[in-house]
């Protein structure tokens, strides 16, 4: 269509220029005898039908003609360029320089609108821009968005609250399931008629008992928790929320006791032999064996020998949390590459939580001592010692706790958004059953996923 306009413009003045009239585009005076013109041009001619050109009319000719000539240079530029590209994310063409390559991009003609706001721009469809970066601002100052959170919003959220610091007990306290006499063993061999008796006797010396400390970490895989709750928004920035929820862990089996000591072989070997006797009537005769002297005894030892160990397993944990908390929204991050709102944010919170009772059951196992030190080759056998089940360790109770979280909330729509968030949590100190003592402080850190819906 401006091609066609722009022919007829040429058209019109070329016939103008063949009837003889002369326009003097920028001022003069020329009298004629129908009148004369100053300023806006100069009117030559018999013909009275004839009208002076005026100064906006021709000012919008030439403007036709510089633009035509500029649309046509840009084109040829365009065609000329092998290296452009159309958008940032098409390959380079083959056979140029990184250096080379240009984006080019359709601008409006006379100007874009971004954001409600008209921007002027001038050039031609195919103008290079030569910052990648500058195309990408562009392109997201238009796409991204922001929307105020709403007054009150439902909360959801579901996450793992694992814990890295507290001692939990000392496994001192436990039940001793060990006894030592339960591995002393005889064993003999031979007889007096046979000339020797082997007498073996293997039993446990020297024992100790190692305890060990068990953390909270130890006794379960992650706590895995589920919230539901609620956000009221104060203002632009800061928010309140509450929160209810339940915390569940499984338990893990556990090392308790181990008896370290010396695992001892006494051996005692007595010799005997017999006598010939002749009786009146010239009869030989044996006597019974006798005992040739005092007996060898030696003794073996192998020391620090794993004599006995325990393993243990607590009942699941089971928790009740409640907590109130706020959380301070910063201005929208990535506004450059993101569509939709990103708020980080960072928060804090205080509560209370309810465990239930946490049961022991241990079981005990003690070494073979015999195939142990007879063979160096032979692997320790452990046979049971006994067990107890279902000990109350830890008494069910409420415990004081409170958290600082960081995160980021990304809004998927005016009323509804994700976000995930991290931080540390610590929660006070437990009774313990088994020396009327405390646990110490849990220290955890939590990894959450919410989910918001407004109203």
């Amino acid at each position: 269509m401006r091609l066609a306009v722009l022919a007829c413009s040429t058209v019109l003045l070329s016939g103008c220029s063949w009837l003889g009239y002369d326009f003097n585009l920028f001022g003069g005076s020329n009298n004629s005898e129908h009148g004369s013109y100053q300023g806006y041009g100069t009117y030559q001619g018999p013909s009275p039908y004839m009208q002076p050109q005026r100064h906006g009319q021709q000012a919008h000719v030439q403007q036709a003609y510089g633009q035509q000539a500029q649309t046509q240079q840009a084109f040829g530029q365009q065609a000329q360029n092998g290296c452009a590209i159309r958008s940032v994310t098409q390959a380079m063409p083959q056979g140029c320089n990184p250096q080379d390559v240009r984006i080019a991009l359709p601008l409006p003609e006379y100007g874009v609108s971004v954001n409600g706001e008209s921007r002027y721009t001038s050039g031609s469809y195919g103008t290079a821009i030569d910052d990648v970066g500058s195309a990408k601002m562009a392109a997201s100052d238009v796409m991204h968005k922001t929307w105020r959170r709403p007054l009150l919003r439902l909360t959801g959220s579901m996450g793992f609250d694992t814990s890295v610091s507290g001692e939990a007990f000392n496994t001192t306290s436990f039940t001793d399931l060990y006894a030592p006499g339960t591995q002393s063993s005889v064993s003999i061999s031979g007889s007096p008629a046979d000339g020797q008796v082997i007498t073996s006797a293997y039993s446990a010396d020297n024992f100790k008992t190692e305890s060990t400390k068990v953390s909270f970490s130890d006794l379960y895989s992650a706590p895995f928790s589920t919230k539901l709750g609620a956000e009221f928004q104060l203002d632009e920035r800061l928010a309140l929320y509450t929160n209810a929820g339940y915390t569940h862990a499984v338990s893990r089996n556990s090392s308790g006791r181990e008896v370290i000591g010396d695992a001892v072989l006494t051996s005692s070997v007595q010799n005997y032999a017999t006598t010939t006797t002749t009786d009146a009537n010239g009869n030989q005769m044996e006597s019974l064996p006798m005992a040739l002297g005092a007996p060898l005894v030696t003794v073996s030892t192998l020391p620090d020998t794993l004599l006995a160990k325990s393993t243990f397993k607590m009942s699941d944990l089971k928790r009740l949390d409640v907590e109130i908390g706020s959380r301070y929204y910063f201005k929208d991050a990535f506004t450059d590459y993101l569509v939709k709102p990103f708020n980080p944010y960072v928060g804090a919170s205080i509560g209370v939580s309810y465990y239930d009772d946490l049961a022991l059951s241990q079981t005990s196992e003690r070494l073979v001592l015999s195939p142990y030190i007879d063979s160096t080759t032979a692997d320790a056998s452990y046979v049971s010692a006994g067990s107890t089940t279902n000990e109350t360790v830890i008494s069910g109770s409420w415990l004081p706790n409170a958290g600082l979280t960081v995160g980021g909330e990304w809004q998927i729509s005016p009323k509804a958004a994700f976000a995930l968030e991290t931080g540390v949590r610590v929660e006070g100190r437990r009774p313990l059953e088994i020396n009327d003592g405390k646990t110490a402080a849990n220290l955890s850190i939590p990894l959450t996923l919410r989910g918001s819906i407004g109203f």
